[in-house]
């Protein structure tokens, strides 16, 4: 009996009858969400249903999940690979920069294309942590065997400018067709670990020059990103930067167009967990004025929000949207506000 069937029948039928409907192997043509016809409320079902799996398989079913219906379905490096280099050029416009550096990164997820742009960019250690096992290597290996056959439009992305310290040294280095990523962490000077929490990291103080995220934040419980707030202050070195993107959307619109990116906020905080409160697709729904809050309460000084409001959502505020109480009190434009960029210094 394996683990699955240990007290779970309908779920072990549930995941054996998923698998068996849609998986067609790795090369078959990938399902659209039209093609399959999958709303919110069903995906955030089928987030749930995966939760309550034991451990090890609960993780390798929301990886089958994303591969077949989520993030993972079209992708490739280069998205990543510019999210660093963006992040290189926001250190750059506060006259810093990343070269022999050291830079620690929370929220590693399932990739790591954004410290492979830092290290390629001069970084001389990155530690990236994550409290989820996520890290896949057969996804790191395939990003790498992409840039090997797209090095010429790969090495493009670092000629604007905000990379100066690119190293075509390393670039060949990371190209080595590599068997493993114990062997790529170790050619790229990256250490990362699992099941770390980013609010109680085995680092010294005031050892790193930066902390950094690119859309991790939101999906932190606010009392546990206070901690990791107050964490990094820590790690800091006294003229550190804090740099962090933050995806201020329901990630449920990303796929289901029938909604827009407010639709979860016109839940009460009880109805959002029931709907989204489990490992794979809790979002805190703080709103950009909470960020900004919560970076001053450790001595952080803002030095930058370069926020993006959306004014169409402004509009669809105006027109009455349905709003949850605690969102209510808000300008429309921070509820509006759909992700920025936050550079923050030791005040």
């Amino acid at each position: 009996m394996n683990e699955l069937s240990k007290g779970k029948p309908g779920l072990l039928r549930f995941v054996l009858l998923f698998d068996s409907f849609y998986l067609a192997g790795d090369n078959s043509p990938q399902p659209s969400r039209d093609a399959m016809g999958i709303t919110w409320k069903q995906k955030a079902l089928l987030q749930r249903l995966v939760a309550r799996l034991p451990g090890r398989l609960s993780y390798s079913a929301h990886l089958f999940l994303q591969r077949r219906m989520g993030a993972l379905r079209h992708s490739n490096p280069i998205e990543g690979l510019k999210s660093g280099i963006r992040m290189v050029g926001y250190i750059s416009r506060q006259g810093h920069s990343v070269e022999s550096r050291t830079i620690v990164e929370i929220g590693t997820g399932r990739r790591m294309n954004v410290p492979i742009s830092l290290w390629l960019c001069g970084a001389s250690e990155i530690s990236t942590v994550d409290v989820n096992p996520y890290l896949n290597e057969r996804l790191v290996l395939a990003d790498i065997a992409f840039m090997r056959d797209h090095r010429k439009d790969v090495r493009s992305l670092f000629e604007d400018g905000a990379c100066v310290s690119f190293s075509d040294d390393r670039f060949d280095r990371l190209l080595h067709p590599w068997k493993s990523l114990k062997a790529v962490l170790e050619a790229t000077n990256i250490r990362y670990s699992s099941r770390a929490d980013p609010g109680r990291l085995n680092l010294p103080s005031g050892s790193a020059d930066y902390h950094v995220s690119y859309s991790v934040l939101e999906y932190i419980p606010v009392e546990a990103l206070r901690a990791a707030l107050a964490e990094g202050r820590r790690i800091l070195k006294p003229d550190g930067l804090f740099v962090h993107h933050i995806d201020l959307t329901d990630n449920f619109a990303h796929q289901d167009h029938s909604i827009n990116y407010l639709n979860f906020l016109r839940f009460s905080e009880r109805e959002w967990l029931r709907i989204a409160g489990n490992r794979f697709m809790y979002h805190n729904r703080l709103r950009i004025d909470d960020y900004l809050e919560l970076m001053k309460e450790p001595g952080l000084r803002i030095d930058l929000n370069d926020a993006e409001v959306d004014e169409t959502l402004v509009r669809i505020i105006g027109d009455g949207f349905p709003l949850d109480a605690q969102f209510k009190g808000k300008d429309a434009r921070t509820n509006a506000t759909v992700g920025t960029w936050i550079v923050a210094a030791v005040a």
